[in-house]
């Protein structure tokens, strides 16, 4: 659900475009701020009209949201010297950490640290290759972009906290050095509507 509502918000902010108002760096995340993120009830999010056919100058005409939790992600500067570039830092949970670069008109993931949910005191780092924008200016309905990124994990075997290592085989333990984790991911934004949202009392262009 929650990836929804943040679709409907792109697509107001989207809008304004055609209308020859300008999306601008403006509405990128600084060190300072804080994102509210909140997970509609799925009883509110089933009673919406989404229009996903999409279109120009839509209104999205939604009751006040109904949700069932509520974030407040706190936007701090990067120190991670795994990601020189970074500038921003983001934390959506307890397990991960996002760091980002402003490009221009692009606001780009470079890399993330993780924890895994069975080693909570064990992290690891990885670098997204090339960095991957999240967030966009300069847009228009019809603007279509995919991006194909890679990050790597390399883990030594010695790093391992004793409760990983019980869970390999001896001859791992004694042959391997090393670990290498390697996830390719494909995002593929494209913007296909744009309009008004009216959340409740609360309108976004």
């Amino acid at each position: 659900m929650r990836r929804i509502l943040l679709l409907l918000v792109a697509l107001a902010l989207y809008g304004p475009l055609v209308a020859q108002e300008q999306l601008t760096t403006a509405y990128f995340p600084a060190v300072g701020d804080t994102l509210r993120v909140s997970d509609a009830d799925s009883l509110w999010a089933a009673s919406l009209d989404y229009q996903l056919t999409g279109g120009a100058d839509l209104t999205w005409d939604f009751p006040a949201p109904s949700t069932a939790t509520n974030l407040s992600l706190p936007v701090r500067a990067a120190d991670n010297p795994d990601f020189p570039t970074a500038e921003i830092v983001i934390a959506p949970d307890i397990f991960n950490t996002e760091y980002y670069r402003f490009d221009g008109d692009t606001l780009n993931l470079v890399g993330t640290t993780t924890r895994l949910e069975v080693f909570p005191s064990f992290e690891v780092s990885a670098a997204v290759e090339p960095a991957r924008a999240e967030r966009r200016t300069d847009l228009m309905v019809g603007d279509a972009f995919t991006t194909v990124s890679t990050a790597v994990v390399i883990i030594a075997t010695d790093s391992l906290p004793p409760e990983g290592r019980a869970l390999l085989p001896e001859p791992i333990l004694a042959n391997v050095d090393s670990f290498r984790i390697t996830t390719v991911s494909t995002r593929i934004d494209t913007v296909d509507a744009f309009g008004t949202v009216n959340l409740g009392m609360n309108t976004y262009p």
